[in-house]
């Protein structure tokens, strides 16, 4: 896999973890016996793990539990608490299943994968592909697996704390390592940060105008966005990727991942309608962007994350 990474200096300070850094990575250390148990031995681990997570008066829940949208809640059949709880279950088993994927190079996560001939339509036009992976629970690795199970390059922007976390400490030691469930899948990884944005998009452009699939995670962390609302929650949602559409005339396709306990599912919609680098034609993409989104949300909102990584706060 070629990886085009801007040079970071960070001195000594790479070597130290901070207190996110070391709270995550205590969590992972609790998950490894979960990395060799039965799906339902690594499932209880992670439910018992989310609920000492979650218990009354912890940070995560004082931090998460008064965010979870109440219409995301309902359209679960949950209160918001057992909704919470679920949620959390789901995203540490996901984390499990990364470990594996480190752990075990050759093993492979069962996929359930639907809309692949809009990427082959896509790549029979001539313009390339762009693959808007948007936050749920599994969404990191299985999107990247589906494109290459069907034989197809991918080439993904990234960020180079993507993986765990942006800190010094996690950029050199530990997202590297837990970006290899990933990298098998990919033929190029183009890094992004905000010191360096114009050779990334710059290779975009070369990438689709060679009628290539790229694929671009939404992170709130994006350049110019703006706000919606999909289900009782407001996210950020960046104008990049529409915009790159436009100019490149590739087509640009939804993304949505669905994490169960047994197989993942990866949705792939149609294309979205991008009629030019206007603010009505952003508008309009965004808008039928919602309505594909908020079906998928209402068939398994417990994997929706969009709320919780590019809504407010």
């Amino acid at each position: 896999m070629i990886e085009r990474t801007p040079k970071r200096r960070f001195g000594r300070r790479w070597f130290f973890p901070n207190v996110w850094d070391a709270r995550e990575l205590f969590q992972r250390l609790l998950l490894l016996p979960a990395v060799v148990a039965p799906r339902p031995l690594g499932m209880a681990l992670c439910r018992v793990v989310a609920a000492a997570l979650l218990r009354r008066g912890s940070w995560l829940e004082s931090s998460l539990l008064l965010k979870v949208p109440a219409t995301l809640a309902a359209a679960a059949a949950m209160d918001q608490p057992a909704f919470a709880r679920r949620l959390e279950t789901l995203i540490l088993y996901e984390r499990v299943l990364v470990l594996r994927g480190v752990v075990f190079g050759g093993w492979h996560r069962k996929l359930i994968v639907e809309g692949l001939e809009h990427v082959h339509e896509g790549l029979a036009a001539g313009s390339g592909v762009i693959l808007w992976v948007f936050p749920c629970v599994g969404n990191s690795v299985a999107a990247k697996q589906a494109i290459f199970q069907a034989g197809i390059p991918l080439a993904h922007l990234s960020r180079p704390g993507h993986g765990f976390s942006s800190s010094p400490f996690g950029v050199t030691l530990v997202s590297p390592i837990l970006r290899r469930a990933e990298t098998k899948y990919l033929a190029e990884r183009v890094v992004i940060d905000d010191q360096h944005t114009i050779a990334p998009l710059r290779r975009l452009r070369v990438l689709l105008q060679a009628n290539r699939v790229v694929s671009i995670s939404v992170t709130k962390g994006a350049g110019r966005s703006d706000r919606i609302q999909v289900l009782g929650s407001e996210i950020q949602l960046p104008r990049g990727p529409i915009e790159l559409a436009a100019a490149t005339g590739a087509r640009i396709l939804p993304v949505y991942t669905a994490q169960r306990e047994t197989k993942t599912r990866v949705i792939i919609g149609g294309p979205l309608p991008v009629a030019g680098p206007g603010a009505p034609a952003i508008h309009a993409a965004q808008q039928a962007l919602v309505s594909w989104l908020d079906e998928r949300i209402r068939e398994d909102p417990t994997t929706w994350l969009g709320w919780r990584i590019l809504g407010p706060g």
